[in-house]
């Protein structure tokens, strides 16, 4: 009967010993979910970053692109206003330059044969301040007539 006795022992010691390995696996499996559970979380939170990320990515490149063309065009302008200024020089100035000549030439003509002839004072029209810091600025030196006439009296 001991046997018995000792094999009834065992069994109860086993089957304790199973019912707290089973709470012992329980408990394990409750941990285990919750883990999987906040790493799935975290999963979801990096996929999101990620996603994130690569519209800021996305965005940045665009704006970069918008930037490259904003120079492009300021490039192009450059060009433009230097081709611009290079044909002012090249075609308007000796125009301009011939022109203020001839008018500065006529009227010192007519000047002078009205005050040697008519023995008057004949004020014609004269090419105004603005209209000769606008030659000045194209390089054509423009010479006031009456400060010409002063000079040569």
């Amino acid at each position: 009967m001991m046997d018995d006795e000792n094999d009834i022992l065992n069994k109860i010691k086993i089957a304790r010993d199973l019912v707290n390995k089973s709470k012992e696996l329980s408990k394990l499996k409750l941990k285990m979910d919750e883990q999987i559970e906040i790493a799935q979380k975290e999963r979801e939170c990096l996929i999101s970053y990620q996603n994130e990320k690569e519209k800021l990515q996305e965005e940045r490149e665009q704006k970069l692109e918008e930037l490259r063309q904003i120079n492009a065009d300021i490039n192009t302008i450059d060009v433009l206003i230097e081709e611009s200024r290079e044909s002012t020089m090249n075609n308007i100035k000796p125009k301009l330059e011939e022109s203020s000549k001839k008018y500065i030439d006529i009227q010192r003509e007519m000047e002078k044969l009205v005050q040697s002839k008519l023995e008057k004072d004949l004020h014609l029209p004269t090419i105004n301040n603005e209209q000769t810091q606008i030659l000045q600025e194209l390089g054509i030196k423009i010479e006031n007539i009456h400060e010409t006439e002063e000079n040569i009296a």
